[in-house]
């Protein structure tokens, strides 16, 4: 009987679980859906600590909103050519997401997670890039005019000198061949 009454008990368990992890993945499918829609009519999302990992936004508009996305985890995201122009993603991960020609004009990106992004051609003037972490990003192509990368992990990130001297401060931050900035 306690035998039984065990097994009962784990295979509830094992129900409960699984149940959990469904509306949990349905949850994400319509955060993702609502930000498909809403970027379809030019409005924008917020996705305070929303799990968003491994979505298709390309496009996307999720910038320009007072509450922002911070800490939200977007990491491995396919975010090419979105519109996140003064979007706060204080905090973010965005490692391994791809922001190839996303424009990022006034972005709050402190103390965010962008390792190993792609951020090939993206558009970071006047971003703030204060502590984030950019580890084997690839800037490419970035326009980093007026960027505020105080602190900021570049340890073989993909940039050029020509890059970094368009930013407004590199104070502090860890450079591509490990050297401080002063």
């Amino acid at each position: 009987m306690e035998g039984s009454s065990s097994f009962l008990s784990a295979l509830i368990d094992l129900i409960d679980d699984w149940a959990k992890r469904r509306r949990a993945r349905r949850e994400k499918e319509d955060l993702i859906g609502l930000a498909r829609n809403w970027s379809r009519q030019g409005r924008s999302g917020c996705f305070e600590h929303a799990d968003l990992r491994g979505a298709d936004l390309r496009g996307a508009q999720l910038g320009r909103d007072e509450a922002g996305n911070p800490g939200a985890d977007l990491s491995h995201t396919d975010l090419r050519e979105a519109d996140l122009r003064d979007a706060n993603l204080r905090g973010a991960n965005l490692g391994e997401t791809n922001l190839g020609k996303a424009k990022l004009a006034r972005a709050d990106l402190t103390e965010a997670d962008l390792t190993e992004a792609s951020l090939h051609q993206a558009h970071l003037s006047r971003a703030n890039l204060h502590r984030a972490n950019l580890h084997r990003a690839n800037l490419s192509g970035a326009n980093l005019i007026e960027a505020d990368l105080r602190g900021a992990d570049l340890i073989e990130a993909n940039v050029t000198p020509g890059q970094l001297a368009q930013a407004k401060t590199l104070t502090g931050a860890t450079m591509p061949d490990g050297t401080i900035h002063p």
